[in-house]
């Protein structure tokens, strides 16, 4: 994730993926980047601890929890659209 200028990880309770965008002076810019999903049934907290300790942003994609290849899709659309 260090060679990464940004990673996005997929955490419920994260920031809109604008708002995440936004504080990182990204927005509206070409990404280049790492995006997160976890698998069916979730990361484990160490998981989550390691990716965030690393530098990943906890991102949300809504009030809803979305099946793995769903949410891998919103969360590229989203990045891909500069957070919408």
């Amino acid at each position: 994730m260090a060679a990464s200028p940004l990673s996005l990880l997929a955490l419920a309770g994260g920031l809109p993926v604008g708002e995440q965008l936004a504080a990182s002076g990204l927005r509206g810019q070409q990404l280049r980047g790492l995006l997160i999903v976890g698998p069916e049934g979730d990361l484990t907290p160490g998981e989550y601890d390691a990716l965030l300790s690393a530098g990943a942003k906890p991102v949300g994609l809504g009030p809803y929890r979305l099946r793995t290849e769903t949410a891998a899709i919103a969360l590229l659309s989203l990045a891909a659209l500069g957070g919408g």
